[in-house]
């Protein structure tokens, strides 16, 4: 790549062309380096071998740690390096990375940057939301349920020795869902190349290194493929079944969003089941509205958060302003933690919802080789 600009090449023109990369891009000999190197890790990270079968779970939507503790480095969430970074996420997720180059922590048009996300009572926001969400159609009457959810999850290793401390590799993952009407859920994860500390393509063995680029699973869901549309419709009952107020102290507004977020990447929840989550969500003080940001998928999203129930992280959620949709969850570290490699405020994880839907049968993949559980 290195010396060859993107005209030369008429399939790289095409490619850069097809992510909106229209322009050339300043380069110099440090990124030229830096870039050759980064595409070389990726192009020979080793996939050969036929790695441990991971041990099956129930929970469709999970933070990924090993280890003691879990943590993941901030600027390894911004990606990697300039065009190659966005252009590499760019063809893993398959959409456009928002602020890519940034700092990992979105920006937030209700709250100071200088500040920890605080914000307003979002109450009348989330009913407003409701609203919305109301108008929009429901999805078509079809048997499966159809998700996909872009992430960054981190792997952590605790050190089995005083020389080698805590490690933490960030890896992209792409998972399909396929909740079929008997209960049997089916999901597809494909993750990308571990990410170290640094940002860049981790050739450190750990943990990590026994986790399938490719897992193809089904498992019974004990819910049952409907449970959303099977919630109570009056808003206390729905708010104490989601989030027994019990069970979400001392943070009742981070328990209840991560509740719906839960739903939410699991479930192809209907538009009035949708806005019943969200005026659970309204009757929560402790829920903030922060403003207007652009989610990582780069959509325009309003956001609203909580303290989480560890109380050293706060819960975010990003919804479309125009039709009330989920679009997303993060987790933002906000109070010093011995435990983690680096200092608040800081990305632990987020996934972003990027297609809902219902689909017929005959449109799921094969399944003749999904390891059943």
């Amino acid at each position: 790549m290195t010396g060859k600009r993107p005209d030369d090449d008429p399939e790289l023109r095409a490619l850069l062309d097809s992510i909106g990369l229209t322009e050339d891009v300043p380069e110099t000999p440090e990124s030229a380096r830096r870039a050759e190197e980064m595409i070389e890790r990726v192009m020979q990270h080793p996939r050969d071998h036929e790695p441990p079968r991971l041990a099956p779970s129930t929970e469709p939507v999970r933070r990924r740690r090993v280890g003691v503790r879990r943590a993941v480095v901030a600027v390894a969430a911004a990606c990697v390096l300039g065009v190659v970074g966005s252009l590499f996420a760019t063809l893993w997720f398959g959409a456009e990375p928002a602020q890519a180059q940034t700092p990992p922590l979105l920006r937030f048009s209700g709250v100071d940057p200088t500040e920890l996300p605080s914000g307003e009572p979002a109450g009348a926001l989330l009913r407003g939301l409701a609203d919305r969400v109301r108008e929009q159609a429901p999805p078509a009457d079809l048997p499966v349920q159809h998700l996909v959810l872009s992430a960054w999850w981190a792997h952590t290793d605790n050190g089995n020795d005083e020389l080698s401390g805590t490690r933490t590799v960030l890896v992209p993952t792409r998972v399909e869902v396929y909740q079929h009407p008997n209960g049997d859920r089916r999901s597809i994860e494909r993750r990308g190349p571990a990410l170290g500390l640094d940002g860049r393509v981790s050739d450190e063995v750990g943990s990590w290194s026994d986790v399938p680029a490719l897992v193809d699973e089904t498992v019974a869901n004990d819910r049952g493929a409907e449970y959303p549309e099977l919630l109570p419709e009056d808003i206390e009952r729905l708010r104490n079944k989601i989030a027994p107020v019990s069970d979400c102290q001392p943070s009742p507004g981070g328990c209840i969003l991560g509740a719906i977020s839960n739903l939410q990447l699991a479930y192809v929840v209907s538009p009035e089941v949708t806005a019943r989550l969200w005026e659970v969500a309204a009757g929560e003080p402790s829920i903030r509205s922060l403003g207007t940001t652009t989610d990582r998928l780069g959509r325009h999203a309003v956001a609203i958060g909580a303290p989480d129930i560890d109380t050293r992280s706060s819960r975010i959620v990003l919804i479309d302003p125009e039709t009330g949709q989920f679009l997303g969850s993060e987790t933002i570290l906000v109070a010093p933690d011995s435990g983690y490699e680096f200092d608040p405020p800081a990305v632990l994880d987020f996934t972003a919802l990027v297609e809902s839907d219902r689909i017929a049968k005959s449109d799921v993949p094969d399944d003749s080789t999904t390891t059943r559980y």
